[in-house]
């Protein structure tokens, strides 16, 4: 039986299922990122993206960045905008709104792949489908560059992306209405589609959220539909899928009480993941968010249904998040904030997958609901291993279903001696030194089949923990010291106290330091834990990796406080809906800090969150006209407590300000800007308080002004100075058709011309048919900034003459001709014959040529003056004619 060689990389605290790094590092939320490149979570900063849920990124195989996006702009490494690498039509907030797959065949081009979104149909019920964008790396000059854009390949979609290895490149699978699409990528390009229709029709475009997953092992497919019409609801359905035919079957409903949003399976494939929001209220809002797990092992799937988490989120956001799998092996969930929640070992059934609540932080940045989705075959995974704790055993086994005959480990510790190998199926080590380790297992299966598995592992130092405190208020109007804790909040308290506590980790609480201990009894509720006394004392176990763990002490300090009177409030909003008005938080607290002064004010949805501190509103909130404008505040910093009070909001007429766009021309006295009337405070972006504004230099200058405390706005000037005008001006004359071209120069704005002296005026610059004479030129700006004035002459001679001796027109010349010092005129008849020449100084042509007057007829000239020659004609009109 020849050896099959499948490498995995551990990468410091867990499995890595691939031998390469193309997802090795993560963009999204606002800002930011996460690098796995050396094995665990490590957060980083300077992406410049600001999604919702729509990323993605990709790396070398050796973990170097090549590029990311947001479905809309693709940036390079050095995070600048590629080339050609705007406009795509992806959407930032779709669920699974882009996705790269290397192109097949090629070491340097790669495909962006880009959903359609709910948003693209408001407008006028038509989305952009699904399309594909090509990067080749060579061009841009080396950094890359958007050769293809915005390829269509089917013209309305879903906001569903994934992608899996195929034998000859990758599947991409997308859904519509009520068929996938699996779309062959290979090195041939992207192929014609197999469909498989089957399942529920989603002919809503309201109801087109909502994640799809292949597992790892391109066998099976999930999907989950986010229903928000015509109530909130959801399904969570599983697929087979043959990954040598793209054809989907054996469907099967897993649930339909959540609106499921986040799907992905474990790295071996068996077990299956969910997030999903409660309907409540008949469904028209939602409650907690919960993640789920299924049991793909089991007889009745649906029926394996387990619930590893249920916390607090925001009301105003219908869905809970996205997961996806990394290549540390750890899955990972999305939600608004500062920190991901992980699960550590996915590959297990039950609570033994260890879910990990706000595992990992994000530095800087924050979450919001997405994260990147990749090729899923990544993150294939069969080997885990637990207890890094340097001077403890680590235990090292394999998860799969499949039946093994036998397991050669190397634990690549040679100073271990004879215990650097072992052939037990889950084997403990003990490694002879805190550092970095390669170690190999060489798995036989009952098939006969062999696979060479390598990990890196890293034995790391426990940390030396000190005691921790947390506080919260006694406002229930029951001063008996006893109130909700949300006991993660220690995980921030305890990284202030101790520094080497990095990265992501593992936090249980105990009630008893025996439980701790024993790794029993652990608390069940966390995140709204109601203590037993005043200065309770309880266990947090502390796990930097999966479980080296240590004990420390957080005690639990209510501070008296009392429930604080109701206000009504009186609140314009700075931007006004058919049925919802934007409120910002700022107008808000303006008004409470009217009436609380030098108090520090937090605004919260709920009493329970103001309570556990805990969704903090900032920025904006969203308030509908049908339904009570209710929220609550809290006063005094994190570890004290004054108060919390409840706040109805009544929404007044909004702010009617308009920002203002003004060519000024500025003289050395400068110019006044005139603030809007009516308001009780101004401020400018000066520092000036008042109305009015006196500027002496063009720019932006912003103006503050509140009506009432609680009702601000904010409005600009855009103050552009007036340009200085260039005018010339050319004069073709000495003919029939006499023309005045003003050639005028002004970097921006519209330029008026006159030959009037500005009784009218006009837009163009070209005056034709002109007869001499003496002409007022005037030219303008449209704001007046500039007029300017020239006097030209216009030139000519006579259109005819009739030389009868009555005193009019007897003879021909050019007018005023005494005016213009060596002038020559010569006149030709029909043939080209002269008839005569003339001077400045010489009197008018007769009409004669040899004493002999001529008949009717036409005539030209050819004048020459100053260095240049003019040609004209004329006509001879005898007394018979006349």
């Amino acid at each position: 039986m020849p050896l099959k060689s499948l490498t995995l990389v551990f990468l410091l605290f867990t499995t890595v299922a691939f031998s390469q790094l193309e997802a090795s590092k993560w963009y999204f939320g606002n800002g930011a990122g996460l690098d796995f490149s050396e094995g665990c979570a490590m957060s980083f900063n300077g992406s410049v993206i600001n999604t919702i849920e729509s990323s993605c990124a990709i790396s070398t195989s050796l973990g170097a960045l090549l590029f990311y996006s947001d479905g809309r702009t693709v940036y390079r490494a050095d995070n600048q905008i590629m080339e050609n690498g705007e406009e795509l039509l992806g959407e930032f907030s779709s669920t699974n709104g882009t996705l790269i797959l290397p192109a097949p065949g090629s070491f340097t081009r790669y495909y962006i792949f880009t959903a359609d979104a709910a948003q693209n149909y408001f407008v006028n019920g038509v989305g952009n489908g699904i399309n594909y964008s090509i990067v080749d790396m060579n061009a841009g000059g080396g950094n890359g560059a958007v050769i293809e854009k915005n390829v269509n390949i089917l013209n309305q979609g879903s906001e569903k992306l994934t992608a899996v290895k195929s034998p000859n490149g990758y599947w991409l699978l997308t859904h519509f209405q009520n068929s996938f699409y699996a779309y062959p990528v290979t090195a041939a390009g992207v192929g014609t589609p197999v469909i498989t229709t089957i399942g529920p029709d989603i002919s809503d475009f309201r109801n087109i959220r909502g994640a799809i997953k292949f597992s790892p092992d391109g066998s099976k497919v999930a999907i989950c539909h986010s229903y928000f019409e015509p109530v909130l609801s959801g399904e969570l359905l599983l697929y087979d899928f043959n990954i040598n035919t793209g054809v989907l079957s054996n469907e099967q409903l897993l649930g339909n009480d959540v609106v499921y949003y986040g799907a992905s399976f474990s790295p071996n494939s068996q077990v299956l993941y969910t997030s999903g929001k409660v309907p409540i209220n008949g469904g028209q809002e939602t409650g907690n968010s919960r993640i789920f797990q299924y049991n793909l092992q089991a007889a009745d799937i649906p029926a394996s249904r387990i619930q590893l988490a249920d916390y607090l989120s925001s009301p105003f956001v219908n869905l809970a998040g996205l997961l996806q799998l990394a290549i540390d092996g750890k899955l990972y969930h999305s939600f608004s904030g500062i920190r991901l929640s992980a699960i550590s070992l996915p590959n297990r059934v039950g609570d033994d997958c260890n879910f990990q609540y706000r595992a990992v932080g994000l530095g800087l940045n924050t979450s919001s609901l997405g994260l990147p989705p990749s090729n899923e075959e990544y993150f294939r995974n069969i080997i885990e291993y637990e207890n890094l704790c340097g001077g403890d055993s680590t235990l090292f086994s394999i998860n799969t279903p499949q039946i093994i005959t036998g397991v050669q480990w190397n634990f690549g510790d040679p100073a271990s001696g004879i215990a650097n190998q072992s052939t037990e199926l889950a084997p403990s080590h003990v490694f002879s030194d805190v550092g970095t380790y390669t170690v190999t297992a060489q798995v036989t299966f009952a098939s006969g089949e062999v696979e060479v598995y390598r990990v890196i592992v890293k034995s790391i130092v426990a940390p030396d923990l000190m005691p921790g405190e947390l506080f919260q208020c006694d406002v229930d109007g029951n001063i008996d010291g006893i109130s909700q804790f949300n006991l993660f909040d220690a995980l921030d308290v305890l990284f202030i106290q101790n520094t080497n506590v990095t990265g992501g980790v593992n936090l249980t609480f105990y009630e008893s330091e025996t439980d701790a201990i024993l790794a029993q009894n652990p608390i069940t509720n966390p995140t709204n834990y109601v203590n037993l006394s005043n200065g309770q004392v309880i266990y947090a176990s502390i796990a930097p990796s999966l479980d080296c763990a240590r004990t420390t002490e957080v005690t639990l300090n209510v501070v008296l406080g009392e429930p604080l009177e109701d206000i009504e409030l009186l609140i314009c909003p700075s931007v006004e809906g058919e049925n919802s008005s934007v409120v910002q938080v700022e107008n808000i607290l303006d008004a409470l800090q009217d009436i609380y002064p030098n108090t520090l004010v937090r605004l919260f949805e709920s009493l329970e969150f103001a309570g556990l501190q805990t969704n903090e509103i900032v920025g904006s909130v969203l308030f509908s006209f049908n339904d009570p404008n209710i929220l609550y505040y809290r006063l005094g910093e994190p570890d004290e407590c004054i108060g919390i009070g409840k706040i109805m909001i009544t929404l007044s007429d909004p702010l009617d300000l308009e920002n203002q766009e003004l060519v000024v021309c500025f003289t050395e006295e400068g110019t006044v800007l005139e603030g809007p009337e009516g308001f009780m405070e101004y401020e400018w972006s000066t520092g000036e308080t008042t109305k009015d504004l006196f500027i002496t230099e063009a720019g932006v200058y912003t103006l503050d002004v509140t009506l009432f405390a609680g009702c601000s706005g904010s409005l600009y000037y855009e103050v552009v100075a007036g340009l200085e005008l260039q005018v010339e001006v050319e004069v073709e004359d000495f003919l029939q058709s006499n023309t005045i071209t003003v050639d005028a120069y002004l970097a921006e704005g519209t330029i008026y011309y006159s030959i009037d002296g500005g009784s009218t005026f006009s837009t163009s610059n070209v005056f034709t048919d002109l007869p001499p004479g003496i002409y007022q030129i005037a030219v303008r700006d449209e704001v007046g900034c500039n007029y300017i004035t020239r006097e030209v002459e216009v030139r000519g001679a006579p259109k005819f003459f009739t030389p009868n001796s009555d005193g009019y027109n007897d003879t021909w010349h050019v007018i005023n001709a005494q005016n213009y010092p060596g002038l020559t005129v010569e006149v030709f008849d029909r043939f080209g014959k002269q008839m005569t020449s003339l001077t400045s100084n010489s009197p008018g042509w007769d009409g004669t040529h040899n004493g002999k007057k001529l008949e009717t007829n036409t005539y030209w000239y050819k004048i020459t003056y100053e260095e240049r020659t003019t040609y004209g004609f004329f006509t001879l009109i005898t007394r018979g004619d006349l």
